[in-house]
């Protein structure tokens, strides 16, 4: 069954300049640590990632722009993409 799960060679969002936080640091998620981080540009937040930790395991929950943020999500990345755990 394919899933979110994040396969560990794959590039998740290069940013050089950032800012980056953890949510929920002391309330129990099931997780290890929820996080984001995104790329600064001129002040603003150019583009973000948001995703999770379990042990080794990583799930990419969202990644976005600015643009992004302006309707419900839809699920980005699409979990179909092979950088995916499931996928051959």
């Amino acid at each position: 069954m394919l899933e979110r799960r994040y396969h560990d060679r794959a590039q998740n969002l290069v940013a050089y300049s950032r800012w980056e936080g953890v949510l929920y640091p002391s309330i129990a998620t099931g997780f290890d640590k929820i996080s984001w981080y995104a790329s600064i540009q001129n002040g603003r937040a150019e583009s973000y990632s948001l995703g999770v930790n379990r042990g080794t395991d990583f799930w990419l929950l969202e990644i976005g722009d600015e643009n992004t943020l302006t309707v419900p999500p839809e699920y980005s990345p699409d979990p179909n993409k092979p950088q995916f755990v499931g996928h051959k």
